[in-house]
């Protein structure tokens, strides 16, 4: 299977090389989840194996918003944030990071102001994003757990720096996965 799905690949690959022209091959993904998206890719990895780029779009049934991630030969791996525009018929690319689109509402709204305000106590989120002072404070403590944001100790939150494996000097932002933001969504539901 394998070599029949690379040779398939390689023989568009060898045409697209021969005339100096990108071949774009749209393919399904598995159903299944998967650690690393190249895995996602339906088939053997000889489809991958042959192409000199993967992108894979994944995004909740539905939901306007997706996550684009790539990967390949002569490009960096990254991911980036879409939403379709059903008026104009196409993808648009979002400001926001990738990573938040996995996260609901609540998180997601804390992740972008803290972005733009650097820190925050659970007060100061609640007065600008218009939510509840305790479903502020649990998310926040919920979120430092999930090691999407951190804390002074002293109830200011903030989003954790790291070093970028690229450049060790040069921090960047680290957003880790969530873990049931759905508790995030209201009050009563976060005494549950």
């Amino acid at each position: 299977m394998y070599e029949a799905d690379y040779l398939a690949v390689q023989q568009l690959k060898d045409i697209a090389d021969g005339y100096g022209v990108c071949v774009l091959i749209v393919h399904h993904t598995r159903k299944a989840a998967a650690e690393d998206f190249v895995d996602m890719v339906s088939g053997s990895n000889g489809i991958g194996g042959a192409a000199d780029a993967i992108l894979v779009l994944t995004r909740s049934r539905s939901d306007a918003d997706a996550v684009l991630k790539v990967t390949g030969r002569d490009v960096d791996e990254t991911e980036y944030a879409l939403r379709f525009d059903r008026d104009l018929g196409a993808w648009l690319l979002l400001a926001d990071a990738p990573g938040d689109l996995e996260l609901g509402d609540t998180r997601r709204s804390i992740m972008q102001y803290l972005r733009e305000q650097d820190a925050a106590t659970p007060k100061q989120l609640a007065e600008e994003l218009g939510i509840d002072h305790e479903l502020a404070k649990k998310t926040c403590r919920r979120m430092v757990t999930d090691e999407q944001l951190d804390t002074d100790g002293r109830g200011t939150y903030f989003i954790p720096v790291t070093l970028s494996p690229e450049s060790p000097e040069s921090p960047s932002l680290s957003v880790v996965g969530d873990s049931g933001d759905a508790r995030d969504t209201s009050d009563e539901e976060a005494d549950a």
